[in-house]
């Protein structure tokens, strides 16, 4: 995992990069963004098999226990909030529907 996301974030980099690039660049973005949407895939494949593995090595116990407290793994997966939108910081403006 640590070596995908190393990738990933050298991909991110590329890609920034070229914002203030003068040069042509032979990598173009769609190809950089590209990279990372299958570096993406590689990590949710690789989470999903190491949860499939954890489960297959349960008990018919604990694999009941291990499906009640998968959701909330993959709430905290999203950054702990599930569906609900992030809060703006508290100095933020209102959205312009709410102003």
């Amino acid at each position: 995992m640590q070596q995908l996301r190393r990738e990933a974030a050298e991909c991110r980099k590329r890609l920034f990069d070229n914002l203030t690039d003068n040069e042509k660049n032979t990598v173009t973005p769609d190809s950089l963004a590209q990279l990372i949407a299958n570096n993406q895939k590689q990590i949710e494949l690789v989470t999903y098999n190491h949860f499939a593995a954890v489960r297959n090595i349960c008990t018919s116990g604990q694999k009941a226990q291990f499906d009640k407290i998968i959701g909330d793994v993959t709430k905290m997966m999203n950054g702990g909030r599930g569906n609900r939108q992030n809060p703006p910081p508290p100095d933020s403006p209102p959205p312009p529907n709410q102003r």
